[in-house]
């Protein structure tokens, strides 16, 4: 009975040990996470609800419109919509639009920026005069011997590579909304058709390889298996701001022409700012029903039109 005595207690010490053992290990972790400056910067950084109350804020102040402060943040009518309309302290998170307004705020209350917040931003393209430095050098990393080129052949060279060779290398670029396929589109399908159509000239370019690189641009559940090139063909045959709107093509060609915008530094054109005008409110050209068979009530002895960025008038 002893024996069994001393056994007990023994194991009551040990699981009493390892008890505390735990206990330390759990509170030794925890003094680490407090030291962490990361999660400190993370806490002090405004949720996703906080935010949407500073914007409803600063827009009844009327200091400032919805279209002038878009612009300011650069970022869409969409975006903005599809942000403010959630719910939640984590809900737009993960969003470029939250990013952007973190810090427009963190700015205007003269806050330090948030260490924690990662932005993503397109990997700058390497400037003609490095570029021009790196043809220069040999394999072994020392200078070449043959003579550098005049700056004039240079530039020409620039330019001509960079005409001849599509930008397909979109590191470093994420569109909101593009994990979940839901991008919001603000170019026409005649404007789409129009993009293509010249993409589609450039010499070293195949429709294949083209709806390759638009395969590509799916991440989310609406991938598809393949695109066709007759997939292709028929959209080009088609007409009209709207027509083809629920096609695979258009959503997937204005991914893919919207992140080669962006890593070229282009501005944004203006018939894409009329369309951010004319469909912010829908965020974005509806691509779920078929906008071309869409049925409008109006009074008697109206007349309806449907305008270039597919919204219907009356006359």
């Amino acid at each position: 009975m002893v024996e069994i005595a001393d056994k007990i207690n023994s194991f009551g010490k040990a699981k009493s040990l390892k008890r505390k053992s735990n206990d330390a290990d759990l509170n030794s972790n925890l003094d680490l996470e407090s030291q962490d400056p990361d999660l400190e910067s993370a806490s002090d950084q405004d949720d996703c609800d906080t935010i949407r109350h500073k914007i409803r804020n600063l827009l009844e102040t009327g200091d400032i419109t919805i279209k002038a402060w878009l612009a300011e943040l650069d970022v869409s009518g969409g975006a903005y919509y599809r942000f403010t309309k959630q719910h939640g302290k984590h809900s737009g998170h993960s969003s470029v639009f939250y990013e952007k307004a973190v810090e427009y705020f963190e700015k205007r209350e003269g806050k330090q920026p948030s260490k924690s917040r990662k932005k993503r931003t397109a990997v700058p393209a390497p400037s003609q005069s490095s570029t021009a430095n790196m043809a220069h050098t040999d394999k072994s990393g020392g200078e070449s011997d043959e003579p550098a080129l005049a700056p004039s052949k240079a530039n020409s060279s620039a330019r001509k590579s960079a005409t001849d060779i599509p930008l397909t290398d979109f590191t470093g670029i994420e569109l909101d909304g593009e994990e979940d396929d839901v991008v919001s589109i603000f170019d026409s399908c005649d404007e789409i058709r129009r993009k293509i159509n010249a993409y589609l000239r450039k010499p070293s370019m195949t429709r294949t390889h083209f709806l390759r690189d638009l395969h590509a641009q799916f991440q989310g559940p609406r991938k598809p298996k393949t695109m066709s090139c007759p997939q292709l063909a028929t959209f080009l045959g088609q007409k009209g701001p709207v027509t083809g709107n629920q096609t695979n093509v258009y959503y997937a060609a204005y991914v893919f022409f919207e992140k080669q915008r962006l890593a070229a530094r282009k501005p944004k054109t203006q018939h894409r700012e009329d369309m951010e005008d004319a469909w912010w409110m829908e965020d974005g050209v509806d691509v779920t029903i078929n906008l071309k068979n869409v049925r409008y009530i109006g009074r008697v002895g109206m007349s309806l039109g449907i305008n270039k960025f597919g919204k219907p008038f009356t006359y």
